[in-house]
């Protein structure tokens, strides 16, 4: 990967090795209230730039919108989707009941 700079939401990050010697980059200590984040990836040659907008939903939709995708992950994809739907039930509520003061690390 020499010369190649990774980049997540700005911040440059090292990419990863899958032991099949795939790379892949990692949003690390993704948080609860972070599964519908988008976050925007880079890679970049210092001429060429690729970037696109990628998060936990985005992976949950490509699951649920496999018709061949293993029907174990499809479970988990669900079971993520509702999780994270609702965490942000649940913050919307706290947010209300503190008057919509911001907490993100709730």
């Amino acid at each position: 990967m020499a010369g190649l700079t990774f980049t997540i939401d700005g911040k440059e990050v090292t990419a990863k090795k899958f032991s099949n010697g795939y790379y892949y980059l990692e949003v690390e200590n993704l948080a609860a209230t972070d599964l519908t984040k988008t976050y925007e990836f880079s890679v970049t040659d210092g001429e060429n730039t690729y970037a696109f907008a990628y998060g936990a939903m985005s992976y949950m939709y490509g699951v649920l919108s496999n018709e061949n995708a293993d029907a174990t992950l499809v479970k988990m994809a669900k079971a993520t989707w509702l999780y994270a739907t609702e965490v942000e039930k649940s913050i919307a509520s706290l947010k209300a009941l503190e008057g919509g003061a911001s907490n993100d690390n709730v």
